[in-house]
């Protein structure tokens, strides 16, 4: 995959030479429906459509609303996505997000001091655990 960058005015996409797409959206932005499309958009240029590794990074974003919880769950062509925090805002606006949200490929929460852990688990594929590690949020999956 080529590095490709597209910045938009509340996040920027960057196509990565390891294969994953990261999304970093900016410190502060509220999350609406037409960002949450305009993401996945980018995520699918960048990506010239092909199944993506997504790493997103929300630390310091101010909220996700409804409208744009629901255009995530649509998933774009993201394979695997990781979710980076910081604070435990994030992790609560993450736990929000995978507690109301059956999503069409694994998610994980993961805090900003262990990027190495969100990507090898990207990387890594395989099956997801439908709980995690003590107060992360569940993958977002549904199990039988």
């Amino acid at each position: 995959m080529i590095e490709k960058m597209i910045v938009r005015d509340k996040a920027e996409v960057i196509a990565r030479p390891d294969g994953i797409i990261s999304v970093r959206w900016f410190p502060g932005v509220a999350i609406l429906e037409p960002d949450a499309a305009a993401a996945l958009a980018a995520i699918d240029e960048v990506g010239e459509g092909q199944p993506a590794l997504v790493l997103v990074d929300l630390s310091g974003i101010a909220g996700l609303s409804p409208a744009a919880r629901a255009v995530f769950t649509r998933g774009g062509s993201a394979r695997r996505v990781a979710l980076v925090g910081a604070s435990a805002v994030d992790w609560a606006i993450a736990t929000y997000f995978l507690g109301l949200c059956i999503l069409p490929c694994p998610i994980r929460y993961f805090e900003s001091g262990e990027p190495g852990r969100a990507q090898a688990w990207l990387l890594a594929g395989g099956e997801s655990t439908a709980r995690q590690q003590k107060g992360a949020p569940h993958d977002g999956t549904t199990h039988s």
